[in-house]
């Protein structure tokens, strides 16, 4: 520039004192200024490269989604381009060959207030991720845009992009670091004991006492699983874990998760049942911890097996695997700390780690409502066939599946047991039954029968 300004002046006989700003001024000379035009061109020629339909606009598409995968953004980079600093440049091997042209092309047009236009549709179809509404990119940019950059990688690592992937179905609570080995988004399931430090920072901004969502963070529920790998939960007849084996299955009736020990030994029944010696949660006063306590039941109404043999729990419960959720796996190899390896070996007490109490309970409700049709379940673009195939299943057995916990239920399944196991199965039913205040609140029914089998009632 200074070249043209002495040939500018020399041309016209101007002193070399004479301001710069003099000749630089649109209303004096009418000279546009080359930074302007510079600027006009470096826009024109991106838009162009945006807008075109051949090779080059391919190129430049991929080369925008790579650049959206660097940075870990939600939408199109062109949209979404939220850094005010140089931090970015973090990112690239080496700051002094940093060199991309896209990224600049993009911050000039935003430090001059040039806004592009982008078709919606297409954007939404090739940039767009729809796995939530709150970015963790803009939650941690709270405490600074280099906070981000710092985590970004291990972030990046785990899967997570949303704040809402780290909350449970009602949306009410954070899960703790030790249930993300249940997501299906992340690879790595092995380092799930201690949180990592990006999660610590996240969890101290977003809730009150460490679980509690603040109200500015809380969501109505989700009609979706929200990326829980429910196959690793389920029960296959065909490969029984190896280790000790918790199971999770909804009480409808208490409203609340029974926890019991698969027992191995007695497999799975033609009707798809199963047996697990019930066990109560003792000693949890810490919603948040990660360990749950348990000791054997020493007998209740849940009990509705009576001819085990070689019974090593008080209280025995016939359930459905259709109902069943694997919360724990654990083994005493696994199990480091002294104290709860001795608890472990205890005959009466058990004890779950990496395992939350809230965190179970909400999947096995929500779990619960979607299987029985309860509550809707919306699908989503990258919801697996193998899970929908799971929801659409139904349960066999009408007595498990229509009938609460309660002792009716239970003996109801134990005649149905040794009907099964009978060397005949001719015999005779005889109902009966009555409905009173039918379609009102106050609606209740009543059945009975008997089973006659050679002129003997059996049941």
């Amino acid at each position: 520039m200074s070249s043209f300004r002495r040939a500018f002046r020399k041309k016209l006989k101007f002193s070399w004192r004479m301001p710069t700003a003099i000749i630089n001024h649109n209303l004096i000379y009418n000279i546009k200024d080359i930074a302007d035009n510079q600027l006009q061109a470096k826009g024109t020629n991106f838009l162009i490269q945006l807008n075109d339909t051949g090779l080059l606009g391919k190129i430049t598409t991929l080369r925008l989604k790579q650049l959206q995968y660097k940075f870990w953004i939600e939408d199109n980079i062109v949209l979404e381009f939220p850094f005010d600093n140089n931090f970015y440049k973090k990112l690239f091997y080496s700051r002094r060959i940093y060199d991309n042209w896209i990224l600049e092309n993009i911050k000039i047009l935003k430090i001059n207030n040039i806004d592009i236009s982008i078709n919606n549709k297409l954007n939404i179809e090739n940039y767009k991720i729809t796995g939530g509404f709150m970015p963790v990119r803009k939650i941690l940019g709270t405490l600074g845009t280099e906070k981000f950059f710092t985590y970004i990688h291990r972030i990046k690592k785990d899967g997570v992009m949303f704040l809402d992937q780290l909350i449970g179905i009602f949306n009410s609570f954070l899960i703790n670091w030790c249930t993300l080995k249940l997501k299906s988004f992340r690879e790595d399931t092995r380092n799930y004991v201690k949180a990592k430090k990006w999660y610590r920072e996240l969890q101290n901004i977003v809730t009150i006492d460490g679980k509690t969502l603040k109200s500015e963070y809380k969501m109505s529920a989700a009609p979706h699983l929200k990326g829980y790998d429910i196959a690793q939960c389920e029960i296959d007849r065909n490969d029984f874990p190896k280790q000790l084996t918790f199971i999770g299955v909804w009480n409808n009736r208490n409203n609340d998760i029974e926890i019991g020990v698969l027992i191995k030994t007695s497999g799975i029944d033609e009707q798809n049942n199963l047996i697990i010696g019930h066990l109560n949660v003792i000693n949890n006063v810490d919603f948040k911890s990660s360990t749950i306590q348990l000791q054997k039941c020493l007998g209740c109404e849940l009990d509705n097996i009576d001819q085990l043999n070689q019974k090593s729990f008080n209280c025995n419960i016939l359930v459905n695997a259709y109902d069943c959720l694997i919360v724990g796996v654990q083994s005493n190899n696994a199990i480091n700390n002294a104290h709860y390896r001795s608890i472990l070996n205890n005959n009466n007490l058990k004890t779950m780690l990496q395992t939350n109490l809230l965190d179970i309970t909400d999947l096995s409700y929500n779990d619960f409502l979607f299987k029985n049709g309860w509550k809707s379940y919306e699908t989503t673009i990258s919801q697996s066939v193998i899970l929908m195939d799971r929801l659409v299943k139904t349960n066999d057995n009408l007595i498990t599946k229509l009938l609460d916990f309660s002792n009716d239920r239970n003996q109801l399944i134990i005649i149905q047991k040794q009907l099964l196991e009978s060397s005949t199965r001719k015999f005779e039913i005889y109902t009966d039954g009555s409905v009173r205040d039918f379609g009102s609140q106050q609606c209740t029914i009543s059945f009975g029968f008997i089973i006659v089998k050679n002129n003997m009632i059996l049941h």
